[in-house]
């Protein structure tokens, strides 16, 4: 009865949507047809900071939706993720339920996003140092908000992103953070922040303690892809200073810890080759002790140490905005020893629009 109801609300405006195209189509029928698999090698053996270990699989993530106005659209869908080599026969699960608007105006445009929408792709501009390689690969959603306004001389965006829903057994969890781009000629400048609140569950467990985790970093550097050189799709090298603040709130007993460090990095793509690196040097990281190291803390561990390296190379496998493939290799120098990973990742990202472009570009 359910499936009938719903195929009687859902073809009456299909069949709207569709009619309505030759009206200029003031409402549209939306679709994304997401996909993401990755094979991630880490050797990490005697590292005290990381675990060796393999994450792999692919993530199918249809969505459906209505478009109007040419700048809204309310679309539904879900996550399905299979790991390979898992006896399961689907490993991870979740819903997608979000408005979208975009704006674009004559020098700005705007984005806002509300509800729980895929995360891949959206905080592309804060570095390895934010996210450990499982969040990628198993955080699907983010869900809460995010706008971002982009103009010619840069960009900022806002978000929350609702973790953990405090209940008997789960501690509420949240982050909030904003970040941003300013650029005059081949001179940029900008920062990444964010605030990571670990509260307890209801009533209290665990150490009984909330945890807040804020980590930022503000930098300049020089862009040289601003002079637009053949082949070059990216060259860029920046420097600058990492802070944050790493607190337990159990009334002073165990004290804040505000650590400091220096940054710089290159990211550098020509044709389908690319190659980047970021080197850390300050005080050590996620000093403070909390009951569970890992749902305290979600940025890169090797932070635990004051001078890490990370470097990257890497073969693009298309160049297509509807596909992208990526074969890469990264190096880890922590405490002057090093540490390897290999990585495999594609995304197929198949919408009414990229559909057209590769009608009109089918050499991709």
């Amino acid at each position: 009865m359910r499936r009938i109801a719903f195929l009687l609300v859902l073809l009456p405006l299909l069949a709207y949507c569709q009619q309505d195209s030759v009206r200029r189509r003031p409402i549209s029928f939306e679709w994304n047809a997401n996909a993401f698999t990755f094979f991630d090698n880490g050797e990490y053996q005697g590292c005290p900071y990381a675990v060796s270990g393999t994450y792999s699989g692919i993530r199918l993530s249809p969505e459906f939706g209505i478009g109007w106005g040419g700048k809204y659209k309310l679309m539904a869908g879900v996550h399905v993720q299979k790991d390979f080599g898992s006896r399961e026969i689907i490993d991870y699960f979740d819903v997608i339920a979000y408005f979208d608007y975009r704006q674009q105006h004559k020098r700005i445009s705007q984005h806002f996003m509300m509800g729980a929408f895929p995360r891949e792709g959206m905080l592309s501009n804060y570095t390895n140092f934010f996210f450990r390689t499982w969040y990628r690969y198993y955080r699907h959603n983010m869900t809460g908000m995010f706008y971002q306004l982009d103009g010619k001389v840069g960009f900022v965006n806002v978000w929350l992103d609702w973790t953990g829903l405090q209940s008997k057994t789960e501690r509420e969890t949240f982050y909030v953070g904003v970040s941003g781009e300013a650029r005059a000629k081949a001179f940029v400048g900008g920062g990444e922040f964010y605030m990571f609140h670990y509260a307890n569950t209801d009533p209290p467990s665990g150490d009984k303690c909330v945890h807040d985790n804020i980590l930022g970093n503000f930098w300049v550097g020089i862009d040289l892809h601003y002079w637009r050189w053949k082949h070059v799709n990216k060259m860029r090298f920046t420097a600058g200073v990492m802070t944050g603040v790493e607190r337990k709130r159990d009334d002073g007993l165990t004290p804040s810890k505000s650590p400091v460090g220096l940054f710089a990095s290159f990211d550098i793509n020509v044709w389908r080759f690319g190659a980047r690196a970021i080197y850390y040097y300050g005080e050590k990281r996620y000093t403070v002790e909390t009951d569970d190291f890992g749902a305290t803390y979600w940025g890169s561990r090797m932070l635990q140490s004051g001078n890490y390296l990370l470097g990257h190379v890497y073969y693009d496998l298309f160049k297509w905005d509807g596909i992208k493939g990526q074969l890469g290799y990264k190096f880890h120098v922590v405490d002057g020893k090093l540490y390897h990973q290999q990585v495999l990742t594609l995304a197929v990202n198949l919408n009414r629009h990229t559909i057209t472009q590769l009608r009109n570009h089918p050499k991709y």
